[in-house]
């Protein structure tokens, strides 16, 4: 709200009419009649602005069935010498004081209207964009704003007389104060403005610190987990290393007791099954005589068929064995199998041999005490380069047992 330009005018009620009225009545003796106003309420009052055709003053209207744009409201008044008053300034355009503009209006442009409620509203016939584009209101002094007689104000402006320059000064002092107050408002303004960036900055970077934050936790918690994982798994690994290497272990075990085992049973084979030594005459066949080993040659002997002490035929010799001083000392003999198919080498002793020939050599008959199955429960008899190619083959089949039951290095 702005202050009247002189105490006379706070006073003052409004039109020439009520100016003449209070002169001839006399001083202090002026009544207030329903059309009049108070300068004082006048200030501040909203203007609204309509282009439909309006109506006389004082007329009676319902307020919210108009379809009036409220433009601003009354800033200031400019009063002639006379006490009559020549332009009412109304501040148009802008929001909270912010780009808005003064405009200079005479008094009979603006219509007043009384609603069923008591409460007046000031109207003029014009749109609200004629008004923001008419020329601005300078406040100027007295010196600066006088003019010669005869001179016309510029449009929007109203002209001002020798007579209203103290009052045009007195108004140019009090623009300046406003002029200062609306600055000081537009600082405070962008400071609260400032103010309010400051805490959305404060804000967003609270809010991108706790994000951080929560990301970083976030992050530990997943290296946490997955070193547990891993540290699990390691375990695991190790469990099972320690499972496989028992059970290798246990393994080899078996097989070591398993082949001490079988080396146990086959000496006791060895020593059940051995064939009781024979002596020279155990066998007497007519026609055929003992030969002794010197008379007979290693082509006859191998091949001939091994007879037992019923004339069972259960081998034949299949090779001789002789000591390094030449000497035989065991006969391979193959018992059982047909044709050679499932036939089972065993080594006897030379000496448990009976040889026996016909009167003319061509018959070779060679006796021995042992029966066949007893033969065939005997060790079967590898020769010795044989019997270093499978000790070569078990070893290389105990190392790859050894390896496929070893745990894998980790």
């Amino acid at each position: 709200m702005k202050i009247l330009l002189t105490t006379a005018a706070t006073a003052l009620v409004m039109g020439t009419t009520a100016y003449a009225e209070s002169h001839a009545m006399g001083m202090g003796s002026y009544e207030v009649s329903a059309d009049d106003f108070y300068a004082s309420n006048l200030m501040g009052m909203r203007v609204y602005s309509s282009e439909q055709e309006l109506g006389e003053n004082g007329d009676p209207i319902n307020f919210t069935e108009q379809q009036w744009d409220d433009i601003g409201e009354i800033n200031d008044l400019i009063i002639s010498e006379d006490g009559s008053v020549q332009a009412v300034i109304v501040g148009v355009g802008g929001f909270l004081g912010i780009g808005e503009k003064d405009v200079a209006l005479t008094m009979d442009q603006i219509r007043t209207y009384d609603d069923e409620n008591g409460e007046r509203f000031l109207v003029i016939n014009s749109s609200q964009e004629a008004l923001e584009a008419a020329p601005a209101f300078e406040r100027a002094t007295a010196e600066e704003t006088a003019m010669t007689e005869g001179e016309a104000a510029e449009p929007g402006m109203v002209e001002q007389t020798d007579a209203a320059a103290a009052t045009a000064a007195a108004t140019a002092t009090m623009a300046e104060g406003e002029a200062e107050m609306e600055t000081e408002a537009e600082a405070e303004t962008e400071m609260v403005e400032g103010e309010a960036e400051m805490e959305t900055m404060e804000a967003e970077v609270e809010t991108e610190m706790a994000e951080g934050e929560a990301e970083m936790e976030a992050m530990e918690t997943e290296v946490e987990t997955e070193m547990a994982e891993g540290e699990a798994e390691m375990e695991a690994m190790e469990a099972e290393v320690e499972t496989e290497m028992a059970e290798g272990e246990a393994e080899m075990e078996a097989m070591e007791t398993e082949v001490e085992t079988e080396m146990a049973e086959g000496e006791a084979e060895m020593t059940e099954t051995a064939p009781v030594a024979g002596a020279t005459g155990m066998v007497d066949r007519e026609g055929y005589t003992t030969a002794a080993v010197s008379d007979l040659s290693t082509d006859e002997l191998n091949g001939a068929t091994v007879y037992g002490a019923d004339d069972d035929n259960i081998g034949e010799i299949e090779d001789l064995v002789a000591s390094d001083s030449g000497e035989i000392t065991e006969a391979v003999i193959g018992v059982g199998g047909f044709l050679g198919i499932g036939e089972k080498k065993v080594a006897v002793n030379f000496e448990d041999l009976q040889i026996l020939t016909n009167e003319d050599g061509s018959d070779i008959r060679v006796y021995i005490s042992a029966t066949e199955d007893e033969l065939k429960a005997l060790p079967a008899y590898e020769a010795p380069e044989e019997a270093a190619m499978d000790a070569g083959m078990e070893t290389e089949t105990e190392m790859e047992v050894e390896t496929e039951t070893a745990p894998a290095a980790q």
